[in-house]
């Protein structure tokens, strides 16, 4: 699903020097971009230029290659998106590194601008057909990106550490119309007036050449400006919503009727954007997981705070993208980084009463005394989990993390007894019981309710209460066993040669219960643990035990159990 991601129509041949306008349509939500770049190169070149994608619309996004790199026959670009969870989709989809797109220039627009030396841009591009050196420039106003009203723009940019500047051949450009005779230009900063702005995206292009006539790389960024009539934003700046549906329906075996409807909205409020979003399935089942899903999303540019259903990632050991439904947050400010989860992984499921979701699992006739054994069945934990990590980021070259998971089954979640549960009989208690009115046969299947078999066991059973028992287990049932895991990792990541090799390494130790109904509840319990069948007040023959001390004084951080599996 994800090469699906990014919508966007090739740009097969370009005119020789002149910009190139790229844009693509995204069909994810803007809250779940980390980044969205087009990255670009002459062909020839080994590395790439990368620039950030501007959004435009609700799905539209813009970046612009400057005129400068269209000089040879052949220009390569390609796309890519980089959303939350750190996952990476490119355009084109396969090997877009060493496959991108490329561009045919056509050259016969430079043969042209050569046979017309009066005019002046051809001059200009000649001029500047030289490998361009590194600006050191401060973008005063607008900030890239920014949204700005009509009567606060000031276009101002300062390249005072440049040394050498030659004012008369800097040039400016907004969208690509050469304005260098309107802009105040001195060796050290310029200006632009903005009187014939009119409200929409722009985008700013300066050129920039020494009074040894080698040339800058470009600077370019772009800007929204706001009808001069807009009010001030207020509480809320921005908001829109979605509203749409979809419906698979056929005839394999059985018939297929899916249905799902979702609901999405969107807030910004200048220094908090929110997004809301609701899917309610035709699939939803109480007896099953959970289909429909929701979430509400708060994010700024050093918090995100997820309420509802999330797919955050701690490690690639621990927890890598499986659903919570609980609070995700996230907090980042180099060098920190803080991200902490608290939720539920799987809710509470019962069983359908009409479908074992309790069974007789022993009859006990071996004495005068009958033991009726009832367990439970088809049932699932709510799954609880908390997680939190903390990294600390230097640079581009150094990232160290810690991070602690801990998941565990509920236990109390699931009811011991259903009163309406139906109970298969076996055949060797249906030979006994004498009362038609309280069990029902179908293909010789004998059932009974569970409360009735609980309450009038004596009249069914044709006994008194002296020589039968009735047994509701309380643990051990037979289906799954309530577990639990508690994870602790580290990982260190380093870069080397400007980041182009990076080493990283990590660990996750991993302490997983598969029956927490099998826990020690005694420190002496440990004496004769696992292979150690000598009793002397040891663990493991060897280390003194306390007996004096409790574990349960231990439970909420750590169980100690006959059914754990260590595992690094």
């Amino acid at each position: 699903m994800f090469g699906d991601m990014i919508f966007h129509e090739k740009v097969q041949v370009a005119p020789y020097g002149i910009s190139i306008p790229i844009r693509a349509f995204l069909d994810v939500s803007e809250t779940d971009i980390h980044r969205f770049s087009l990255l670009y190169r002459p062909y020839g070149n080994i590395e790439y230029v990368e620039t950030p994608m501007i959004q435009m619309g609700k799905s539209i996004y813009f970046a612009e290659i400057p005129g400068e790199f269209i000089i040879r026959d052949y220009f390569e670009y390609y796309l890519l998106l980089e959303i939350s969870n750190k996952t990476k989709t490119f355009f084109p989809v396969d090997d877009a590194v060493q496959n991108p797109i490329r561009i045919n220039i056509d050259i016969s627009e430079k043969e042209q601008s050569m046979e017309n030396p009066e005019d002046s841009s051809s001059d200009y591009i000649q001029d500047f057909d030289i490998v361009g050196l590194t600006p050191e420039v401060v973008i005063i106003s607008p900030k890239p990106g920014e949204r700005i009203k009509r009567r606060d723009l000031f276009i101002a940019l300062s390249y005072f550490p440049m040394k050498n500047v030659d004012p008369s051949r800097v040039k400016v450009y907004i969208d690509n119309i050469d304005i260098s005779d309107k802009a105040a230009i001195d060796s050290s900063y310029l200006s632009v007036p903005t009187k014939d702005i009119m409200p929409g995206i722009h985008t700013v292009r300066i050129n920039i050449t020494n009074i040894f006539g080698q040339k800058y790389n470009d600077i370019s960024w772009s800007f929204t400006v706001l009808p001069r009539k807009t009010r001030n934003f207020g509480t809320i700046k921005k908001q829109s919503s979605q509203l749409w549906a979809n419906y698979t329906g056929g005839h394999v075996d059985q018939s297929i009727n899916i249905g799902e409807i979702n609901f999405l909205y969107n807030m910004d409020f200048d220094w908090l954007l929110m997004d809301a979003h609701y899917l309610k399935s035709s699939l939803e089942n109480e007896f099953d997981q959970p289909r429909d899903r929701y979430y509400v999303y708060f994010s700024n540019d050093f918090m995100k705070i997820k309420l509802g259903d999330s797919y955050p990632f701690i490690d690639d050991y621990a927890w890598n993208g499986r659903r919570v439904r609980g609070v995700n947050f996230s907090f980042e400010k180099r060098p920190l980084s803080v991200d902490v989860i608290n939720g539920k992984t799987a809710r509470a499921v019962q069983g359908d009463p009409a479908d074992n979701a309790m069974f007789i699992s022993d009859i006990d006739s071996t004495s005068q005394i009958m033991g009726i054994t009832v367990s439970r069945n088809k049932y699932t934990f709510q799954q609880d989990v908390s997680s939190a990590k903390v990294g600390l980021t230097f640079g581009e070259k150094v990232h160290w993390d810690i991070n602690y998971v801990k998941v565990q089954d509920n236990i109390p979640t699931v009811l011991r007894e259903i009163p309406n549960a139906e109970l298969d009989i076996p055949i060797e208690l249906a030979s006994k019981i004498n009362v038609d009115n309280y069990f029902t046969r179908s293909d010789s299947v004998y059932t009974i309710k569970f409360d009735s078999l609980k309450h009038y066991k004596s009249t069914i059973l044709g006994v008194d209460d002296s020589v039968h028992t009735l047994n509701i287990l309380a643990k051990n049932w037979g289906d799954k066993k309530p577990k639990e895991n508690i994870i602790l990792g580290s990982n260190l990541q380093l870069g080397f040669d400007d980041s182009r090799i990076l080493l990283k390494s990590g660990y996750s130790l991993s302490f997983l219960n598969q029956n927490k109904w099998n826990n020690l509840h005694h420190i002496s319990e440990l004496d004769t643990f696992v292979y150690d069948i000598k009793s002397d007040d040891k663990f493991l023959e060897y280390v003194p035990l306390d007996v004096s001390q409790q574990l349960s004084q231990y439970e909420s951080y750590f169980n100690f159990s006959n059914n754990g599996q260590p595992l690094i």
